[in-house]
């Protein structure tokens, strides 16, 4: 009777101490290439303001990955300042325990027109891709929070189990 109840209580706990919950946003799109199907090249002309805006995403808990957290709080940066994209994103995170603050600063830009390509945009491209940055972060020495979600989950319930085997 009284293990029944034990491992009864054992999973119980087990059970709610893995629980998680996840949301995602979705920022980007990605082209068409696929068999059979060919995209001609397309032209943008971009509006870029010259003053700068920022987004910020704070985040309790695990569950979203840096990357994640970044392009939220683009996303956030964009929808405040109704634009199409955020021009040289540069990103402010903060970690404090389990909360993390991640903020976006770049110049917003709307779309202004669309045109095919024609074979003296292909300079301009070869000039994009030679002049391509390479993004630094400083290392970080991430919390492994699932893990320290087990292993106290599972000392609660050792502790509840032996409470109870000892009644």
């Amino acid at each position: 009777m009284k293990t029944s109840l034990s491992i009864t209580v054992l999973t119980i706990v087990l059970l709610l101490a893995s629980c998680t919950s996840n949301k995602t946003i979705t920022s980007k799109s990605s082209d068409i290439y696929g068999a059979g199907v060919v995209q001609y090249p397309v032209v943008a002309e971009m509006e870029v303001s010259p003053t700068k805006i920022s987004g910020t995403v704070v985040w309790k808990g695990g569950g979203a990955s840096t990357n994640t957290l970044k392009e939220m709080a683009i996303s956030e940066a964009v929808k405040s300042a109704n634009a199409d994209v955020l021009i040289e994103p540069r990103f402010e995170i903060e970690v404090k325990g389990r909360k993390r603050t991640v903020t976006a600063t770049g110049f917003p830009a709307k779309y202004k027109s669309f045109r095919n390509a024609v074979l003296s945009d292909t300079l301009i491209v070869k000039i994009g891709a030679m002049q391509q940055t390479e993004e630094v972060e400083p290392a970080t020495n991430p919390k492994k929070t699932r893990r320290t979600v087990a292993v106290v989950g599972g000392a609660v319930g050792a502790f509840l189990l032996s409470l109870l085997l000892l009644w």
